[in-house]
């Protein structure tokens, strides 16, 4: 399975669970004066973003296809996110998320 396949998987499980969630975008921005792209965001930001419906935090799901693993950036991301109370979820799979959602309600 793509790493896009798989997000798209999560992303529909997580809206059918009446998460209030969204896709991530990385890609960088035209800019048509200097016929590049530049990137735009944090270095890190998971690949789905959302807010848990009960409590209002903040959720990041990072997701990954094997044999893909975090950057470094992403470590600090996640760090980051659960020293300020948020969830974060590296998800290979839709179970992992899943598990986590069914373990909160």
């Amino acid at each position: 399975m793509r790493e896009s396949d798989l997000k798209k998987q999560i992303l529909q499980g997580l809206q059918y669970r009446g998460i209030y969630c969204w896709v991530n975008q990385t890609v960088g921005v035209w800019n048509k004066k200097t016929q590049g792209y530049y990137k735009s965001g944090k270095k890190g930001v998971g690949d789905i973003l959302g807010l848990l419906p009960k409590t209002g935090q903040f959720l990041c799901i990072e997701v990954k296809v094997k044999p893909n693993v975090q950057t470094i950036e992403q470590k600090y991301f996640e760090e980051d996110i659960k020293k300020n109370n948020g969830v974060y979820i590296l998800a290979y799979n839709w179970e992992t998320v899943d598990e986590f959602l069914l373990s909160v309600k």
